[in-house]
């Protein structure tokens, strides 16, 4: 939902900690990146066509935490079934307003005139404006009812202290930064927030002492957070992963902080796609919770779940049903009966996808009940049960079934007086809308990922999800016929990618302007088409490869562009080198090989050229003597 990472209270009031706690609040991930391939007819298939539509929905970006510390994260999506903390931020109370005196740091009581009504050039009464201010951003940004009120204190405290340390190094000035720097977020000046943040992290000296590490520790995550929102997941990463290392200097490699961190990173670059990397954070933290403490407890139980999920991506569903069923017992163990339904839920998804129909069903009903117990029937999560049931019935052969459950979701989450956030119901409705698309009622798709759009908006922060129902979108009207709302809605996903992508290339981006170009081709626009697919081209060769099945379906589409503006030579080039790759790979005999050879064939014809035939292997002449003899 673009929540906005808030700045750390005041290291002089944490400074008797000595350690990291923990206040991250997680923010769901609605699907195991595995499922996030969407195919451009729905359900799994491609059309039946010489050109290769297909184009993938990203997931949702990670977006930072509501209250940012100088301590790493418990957990930041509630997909992960991390336990939310308890420990709040060390604010202060909000300073008296109501004529009553407030004592200063000597405990005197300061006169209005001293307290507001210094001198600039007076470095004393500077001094004592400071923690002044300070606190009172600090309060108001807490009340978060008067963000501007909050932001005119933070830029006067930072004001205050800048003049008064004189070059030294003021941990109430990095403080000050922080809470500045969420205030930028919290009204979408991210360049702002990003600026505040680098002053913040040149000012502690981590020899200085525990208070200036934290200040650093804290300064990297919060940057990583902010990062995230604007959509530079690398540059992210990156910066997680110093704070992650300055606090394994600070505290040791198997401190229990240090695996809530790596929890914490796991979960991003789970949402990045990079399997390979998270599962190695993961197993990291594992290992801590697993040898500091004595028995099961919610963390390792967060720990296996996250640790699924990139089972999951990676398609080993077998070992994701492993860690999921000990996720399950743990939280069981400890009396978290709403998190072990969340658990059961993704149980039933590991189930179905190994083919296991009906411990799948038994699985999500057990997860509705407990969810109707704990939160009401009206939840958006018993509706984000019933879509996975919709599925369910859907892949058995039951659209009966599936559309009831479709329309108990939508009922739930039409429900106004639910109180559903705007994610909720964005996720939800995509959700239903692609099981609308399954039964074959594209309109009401249409409909209901044009009500997602709306929703979402431009949300900060959300730039990569809202790109992904824009993509969605675009396909199910391509798939009517209506190209040209198709060709707007994909541009808009696709310039919306472009600007989140950090300039790296991607599968997704590059099978989505596949897509634009094919609706380019419907719309006649052979110039704009071509160039797309190049573009597509040079994306997927630098993301799969210039051999990978997806590049050479996007080759197959630039080929017909060529052949269509004239430019037959290159088209039979491109058509040569698919052919003989897919001549290798699949035997000259297989289907979409003849639709290949017989594309190259009316090319090259028109051209006076031939092709010399590439001989059959003995497995593949049986095959077809089999073939014929079965014929007649």
């Amino acid at each position: 939902m673009g929540m906005e990472p808030v700045a750390a209270s005041p290291l002089s009031e944490q400074a008797s900690d000595n350690h990291f706690s923990n206040n991250y609040t997680p923010k769901q991930h609605k699907k195991a990146a595995s499922e996030n391939f969407i195919l451009s007819n729905g359900n799994g298939k491609r059309t039946p066509s010489t050109l290769h539509s297909v184009a993938v929905t990203p997931s949702p970006s990670p977006a930072p935490t509501s209250v940012r510390t100088l301590s790493p994260p418990l957990s930041r999506r509630k997909s992960t079934g991390s336990r939310e903390s308890n420990r709040q931020a060390s604010l202060p109370s909000r300073p008296s307003l109501d004529g009553k005196p407030f004592r200063t740091r000597d405990g005197s009581t300061p006169q209005k005139k001293t307290m507001l009504s210094s001198s600039d050039d007076d470095d004393e009464g500077r001094l004592r404006q400071g923690p002044w201010f300070l606190k009172l951003a600090k309060s108001y940004h807490s009340q978060g009812d008067n963000p501007a009120k909050a932001f005119q204190f933070a830029q006067r405290a930072v004001q205050c202290f800048e003049k008064s340390v004189d070059g030294k190094a003021s941990l109430e000035l990095v403080v000050s930064l922080h809470i500045l720097a969420a205030l930028h977020c919290r009204m979408g000046q991210f360049e702002e927030a990003v600026t505040a943040l680098k002053r913040a992290l040149e000012i502690p000296n981590p020899e200085s002492g525990m208070d200036h590490v934290l200040a650093t520790f804290s300064g990297n995550m919060q940057m990583g957070d902010t990062l995230a929102l604007m959509g530079k997941h690398q540059l992210s990463l990156a910066s997680y992963h110093a704070g992650l290392q300055i606090q394994k200097n600070s505290l040791g490699e198997l401190d229990p902080r240090v695996g809530e961190t790596c929890r914490y990173i796991a979960e991003a670059h789970l949402q990045a796609m990079q399997f390979d990397e998270a599962q190695e954070l993961c197993e990291l933290a594992l290992k801590i919770h697993q040898e500091k403490s004595t028995g099961g407890t919610v963390e390792e139980a967060a720990d296996r779940r996250l640790m699924a999920m990139v089972c999951s991506g990676k398609e080993d569903h077998e070992a994701a049903l492993e860690h999921l069923l000990l996720s399950s017992t743990l939280l069981l163990a400890n009396g978290l009966e709403s998190d072990v339904a969340a658990v059961d839920a993704t149980i039933g998804d590991a189930l179905l996808a190994l083919g296991r129909d009906t411990e799948a069903a038994l699985s999500y009903q057990k997860a509705v009940t407990v969810f109707k117990a704990t939160k009401g029937e009206n939840h958006a999560l018993v509706a984000s049960v019933y879509v996975k049931l919709s599925e369910l019935y859907m892949k058995t052969g039951k659209p009966r079934e599936a559309k009831t459950f479709c329309e108990s979701a939508l009922r739930i989450l039409g429900t106004h007086a639910a109180g559903h956030s705007v994610e909720d119901l964005v996720y939800g409705l995509a959700d239903v809308a692609g099981i609308y698309e399954m039964m074959g009622e594209k309109e009401k798709a249409i409909e209901l990922l044009s009500r997602a759009v709306a929703l979402q908006g431009s949300a900060p922060g959300q730039h990569f999800t809202t790109a992904g129902i824009e993509a969605q979108l675009g396909i199910v009207l391509y798939m009517v016929g209506k190209y040209q709302q198709a060709h707007s809605s994909i541009r808009n996903s696709v310039a919306k990618l472009k600007a989140t992508n950090d300039g790296k290339a991607s599968n997704f981006l590059g099978m989505l302007m596949n897509q634009l170009g094919l609706a380019c081709i419907e719309l006649s626009e052979i110039d704009e088409a071509c160039a797309t697919l190049q573009e597509a081209k040079s994306i997927m060769e630098e993301a799969c490869g210039p051999l990978h099945s997806d590049t050479l379906a996007v080759c197959s589409n630039l080929a017909s562009t060529y052949d269509a503006l004239g430019r037959t030579h290159e088209a039979i080039n491109m058509l040569e080198t698919i052919l003989d790759v897919k001549e290798d790979r699949l035997g000259t005999i297989h289907p979409e090989v003849e639709d290949e050879r017989d594309r190259l064939a009316v090319l090259m014809n028109e051209m006076g050229r031939s092709r010399m035939r590439k001989s059959n292997t003995l497995e593949e002449l049986l095959t077809m003597a089999k073939f014929e003899t079965a014929r007649h």
